[in-house]
């Protein structure tokens, strides 16, 4: 449905975004991207706090790609309470592509933090350079 980029596709899916079956929201959300239609931007934030992980950590994807600074708040929040290493690993690439200083503040705390994952923190530090330098992150580590 999501290869027609209709604005109808995109109604009947946001209809049927809270489906009872994890693996039909998982499609849902890449079938929202595949549209583009930014009236999913509202449902995509409300699965932010789905009980599968697999679909928290699309909506988290799908939010990076539309770019709409209004999930910054709500990804910050879900961080707050989010334990899957992929699912946060999706939030703060968002937040590297949504940028603005909320998600600059959210990045350095979770970059600095020795209790996230290593990978995550990466992620935050790339995302940082990203936002900050206007283009492609670049951190070295050191071995």
């Amino acid at each position: 449905m999501g290869r027609y980029k209709d604005p109808e596709a995109a109604d009947a899916l946001i209809a049927v975004i809270e489906d009872e079956n994890r693996f039909v929201r998982v499609e849902i959300v890449h079938s929202l991207i595949e549209i583009g239609d930014p009236r999913a931007v509202d449902p995509l934030i409300s699965l932010l706090g789905d009980k599968y992980y697999r679909v928290r950590q699309s909506a988290a994807y799908s939010l990076g790609i539309f770019g709409d600074r209004r999930a910054v708040d709500p990804i910050l929040n879900a961080l707050e309470t989010e334990r899957e290493a992929e699912v946060r690993n999706s939030q703060v690439n968002a937040l590297g592509e949504l940028g603005g200083p909320e998600a600059i503040e959210g990045l350095r705390r979770i970059s600095t933090d020795m209790e996230e994952y290593g990978y995550v923190r990466t992620a935050a530090e790339e995302a940082l350079g990203k936002i900050e330098g206007g283009g492609e992150a670049n951190v070295s580590s050191s071995s």
